[in-house]
Parts: structure tokens; C-alpha cells; sequence
């Protein structure tokens, strides 16, 4: 396989799935790699949706220009972008945050989850674990997990030219084409 260096990053990620595909896989994966979160099959009538976004010092943020708390906002707003994509609803989150010593004695730490909880409440998430660590520099990794209706995920390969995911604070509206509804009661809308 290519050092990550030498292709980018979406020919990194076909080679990947090519390479998981040819394993043997759980028959409960609905779609993994290359999707914005991966899908799989929990019930009859429910799939969970989980998401992990990996935030870096340095290539994702910036210390002096992100205020803590607007960074905690941002780990947990990336995954629920990608959950919001696959058309799913938010329900628990787990984050990993890796730490400088000098930042762990100020009050960094505090201010970020400030920022996260807030967010967290706003969409009903549910932080349910994680991990913390030393580090050179601040590194968050942040995983979600939501669910949808069995079979309704949104995913990359069944999209449609006219189609729209439309999302707000207190329920995620899926839009099919080839209406454009302007209300959730609208013809072509289905809550998740």
C-alpha cells in the first residue's frame, strides 16, 4: 500500500475499502467506509449510525484563534453533521481528547466541555464515555452514535441530483426529491 503522503486522501480511503471488502465482514454492516458515518443493523426496525471525527492542533483548528468553548462546540458539531447527513437521529456521544500539560492546568478543559455540553443538551445527546491523555499537542477524537428507521439511512450511493437533508435543533427532516417542502407536513418529507 502507498505511504499516505504519496495520494490523497480519497484514493487513500478507496484503497482502504477495497482492502476491508475483500475480508470477511459482519453481515450486520449496512455501509461502512467512504460514507459519512457507518451504518449498521441493531433491530428489526432500527440501524444505528456512528460517526468519528478526529480533530488535530495545528491542521483542523488553531489554539490562539479557537476559544475553548468554541472548540467543544466543534468537536461534537462535525459528528453531528455527519449523523444529520445519514438522515439520523443524535444519541450518545464518546470523546478522547489528548492534552499538553500546560493546557490540562488551565482551565482548557473546563471551557471545551462547557462548549460541548452545550451543544450536547441542545440536541439531546448523551456523553457516554471517552478517553483523556497526555499529548504534544490537542488532539480530539470525537465519536457519535445515532439511529434511523431500518433500511432509511441516507448514503452517498442512493443520493439524487434533487434531493436536500434538512436538520434543526429538535428533529432532522429527510427531503426526497422531486419535491422541496417547505414545512415538515409537506409531501415528500419523513421525520427520523
Amino acid at each position: 500500500m502507498l505511504s499516505a503522503t504519496l495520494m490523497n486522501e480519497f484514493e487513500f480511503i478507496r484503497q482502504l475499502r477495497e482492502q476491508t471488502s475483500a475480508r470477511k465482514t459482519s453481515t450486520r454492516i449496512v455501509s461502512g467506509i467512504a460514507d459519512d458515518a457507518a451504518v449498521f443493523h441493531q433491530s428489526p426496525d432500527r440501524d444505528l449510525v456512528i460517526s468519528t471525527d478526529l480533530l488535530v492542533e495545528g491542521v483542523d483548528f488553531h489554539r490562539a484563534a479557537t476559544p475553548a468553548r468554541l472548540l467543544g462546540h466543534k468537536a461534537l458539531a462535525v459528528s453531528l453533521s455527519d449523523i444529520a447527513a445519514m438522515g439520523a437521529r443524535p444519541l450518545w456521544a464518546l470523546v478522547s481528547i489528548g492534552l499538553p500539560q500546560s493546557i490540562w492546568a488551565s482551565d482548557f478543559k473546563d471551557q471545551f466541555f462547557a462548549g460541548y455540553f452545550a451543544l450536547a443538551d441542545r440536541f439531546g445527546v448523551t456523553l457516554t464515555g471517552g478517553d483523556i491523555s497526555q499529548s504534544q499537542q490537542i488532539v480530539i477524537d470525537s465519536i457519535l452514535v445515532g439511529e434511523v428507521s431500518a433500511g432509511h439511512a441516507v448514503l452517498r450511493s442512493s443520493a439524487q441530483s434533487a434531493g436536500a437533508v434538512e436538520y434543526t435543533p429538535t428533529e432532522y427532516l429527510l427531503i426526497t426529491p422531486p419535491f422541496a417542502p417547505t414545512r415538515p407536513n409537506d409531501p415528500g418529507v419523513e421525520r427520523v
